[in-house]
């Protein structure tokens, strides 16, 4: 075996070139976070806020971050449908104050700009999945035209198949069509069987919560051999609290671009 030395040189235009070449996700991350600090979010609050809009549970602390997971709502620090819906909901409620929006327009601005959100994020297949479903519902709307659940299934995971085949099948997308499965598939069931007629905002939530749990029971006691019951009675408080905590945040960010000192006042809010 011979052994010998390799010398590479560079200019250092190439590396300046280089070292600015950084990725914008990772700007607007830090951007974001700075946002957070100069309106004194810290610590846990900080932890959450960030977890919540970026649908990333890294940055929770370990001890924190494993009591969510016993619970059951570590989902809700996963970019996921619950995301996508209340930020297109979100940019709908803007799109449909401005006046030279029409019916289609004031519903496919959303769409674009949540696209970019998905780059954000760096399009998570739970993320992909829960965008690929709006719109599809939403274009059909434009059409007036309604899509049954299970093409609904079909179409998105085709395209994801076709576009995105490295993350076909993992446990990221298994968690989450199965989860929508048990929503499409168990739901109305369930609302027959437990409330008949009887409708509201609690009736809803409990069965959405208890359809999504039966679709990933089997997924969750296959892949780690353990299911948290209690995140049935959880989930049914957190998701409505995280939908409603979700806007806010996002109404906290686009004030503080333009008010800075009327931001820290909602952030202590929220």
């Amino acid at each position: 075996n011979s052994f010998y030395y390799l010398y590479l040189q560079i200019q250092e235009s190439k590396c300046k070139l280089l070292a600015e070449k950084i990725d914008p996700r990772k700007k607007i991350r830090k951007h974001f976070e700075d946002m957070l600090t100069r309106a004194k979010i810290t610590d846990t609050a900080n932890d959450i806020a960030m977890g919540l809009f970026f649908g990333d549970a890294s940055y929770l602390e370990n001890e924190f971050k494993e009591k969510v997971r016993q619970g059951g709502i570590l989902h809700l620090f996963a970019a996921s449908g619950l995301h996508i819906g209340v930020f297109i909901a979100f940019l709908y409620f803007f799109a449909k104050q401005i006046w030279f929006l029409n019916y289609y327009t004031e519903r496919i601005f959303p769409l674009l700009i949540a696209f970019s959100y998905l780059f954000l994020l760096n399009f998570p297949v739970s993320l992909l999945r829960a965008y690929i479903f709006a719109s599809i519902l939403i274009i059909g709307n434009l059409f007036f035209r309604k899509m049954k659940s299970i093409d609904l299934i079909l179409i998105s995971s085709g395209l994801i198949l076709l576009f995105d085949r490295e993350n076909f099948l993992t446990l990221s997308f298994t968690l989450s069509y199965s989860a929508v499965c048990g929503i499409l598939f168990f739901k109305k069931h369930l609302d027959s069987l437990l409330f008949g007629k009887w409708k509201n905002a609690f009736s809803e939530n409990f069965t959405i919560s208890m359809s999504a749990n039966l679709g990933t029971f089997p997924v969750l006691v296959f892949y780690f051999k353990t299911f948290s019951f209690g995140s049935i009675f959880l989930n049914l408080l957190l998701v409505p609290l995280t939908s409603l905590l979700l806007p806010i945040l996002y109404l906290c960010i686009l004030i503080q671009i333009v008010y800075e000192f009327l931001s820290e006042r909602l952030y202590t809010i929220l």
